[in-house]
């Protein structure tokens, strides 16, 4: 959640499902983040749809098939999304 507000991505989520892309996009670039640094150096790594895409996919399903199947958790991820409009406005 952090990711997405620190870069702004907030302002794109229109609906709950702008927020299943936007969740799994942050989450990707964290992981490219935290990649960078997993030697105890910095070391850039090219975030791109080649490097990522894969990721970025597993994790779409990840929402697509737990997430959203899940009474209990799409009721949080439904909360997530109200917050994420009260504060984009």
């Amino acid at each position: 959640m952090r990711a997405a507000f620190r870069d702004g991505y907030n302002t794109f989520i229109d609906s709950d499902t702008s927020l299943d892309n936007i969740m799994a996009l942050s989450a990707t670039a964290a992981c490219c983040s935290l990649r960078e640094f997993s030697t105890g150096v910095f070391e850039q790594i090219d975030f791109s749809y080649a490097a990522f895409h894969k990721m970025y996919e597993r994790l779409m399903k990840y929402i697509r098939d737990t997430i959203r199947t899940s009474s209990v958790l799409l009721s949080r991820w439904q909360t997530l999304f109200q917050i994420f409009c009260s504060r984009s406005r």
